[in-house]
């Protein structure tokens, strides 16, 4: 039993030097992986940014995330307005609303609200009224009267509209990100 002591002591010293050689040679390996990430990350952040300066007139789908600047359908108005203010073709095709995490499975009717509708009085009306027909058919009296107090929020927003509008607008309005996929990389300008 006494010759087995120093035969295991042995094996453990030799393991315990094998591991610490192992992980002094994984510290020294360079993984040039993240800096080629990180320069086509770069690269399609400017790719979208100088598509908007060089082809102004281009129109496209865009999505519009708002989780910095709160919008709700108390400032709607105010916020798109500025598309009109600045004579801007645009067409606001769909809105995405913020649905409370408890409600979000019986809630998938209004997880996102088609429009079809041009005037900004028309749209938010069309909206509010689909959103708050759902909350009454289920019967979310709470969700209902805190829509009525404070508004609904409106977490993305998707808008037909030309580069040279979007750049413009989100110069005025620098928190709000956008992306050409609802599921893709929002990004600010």
């Amino acid at each position: 039993m006494i010759k087995n002591i120093p035969l295991t002591i042995f094996i453990f010293f030799s393991l315990l030097v094998v591991i610490i050689a192992s992980i002094d040679i994984r510290n020294q390996i360079d993984e040039p992986i993240n800096d080629i990430l990180t320069e086509k990350a770069v690269k399609y952040l400017t790719d979208d940014i100088n598509a908007m300066v060089e082809q102004p007139k281009t129109f496209n789908n865009y999505y519009l995330l708002f989780d910095q600047y709160k919008l709700n359908t108390k400032n709607f108005i105010k916020i798109f307005s500025f598309f009109n203010q600045y004579n801007y073709e645009y067409h606001i095709m769909a809105i995405y609303p913020y649905i409370n995490p408890l409600y979000q499975s019986i809630l998938t009717k209004i997880e996102r609200i088609s429009l079809k509708n041009y005037n900004l009085n028309n749209i938010l009306d069309q909206f509010y009224q689909t959103y708050t027909n759902e909350l009454t058919k289920y019967n979310l009296d709470y969700e209902l009267e805190s829509s009525f107090v404070n508004g609904i929020t409106i977490r993305m927003i998707k808008i037909y509209t030309s580069n040279e509008a979007l750049y413009t607008f989100l110069n005025k309005y620098p928190t709000i990100k956008y992306s050409l996929n609802p599921s893709g990389i929002f990004k600010t300008i």
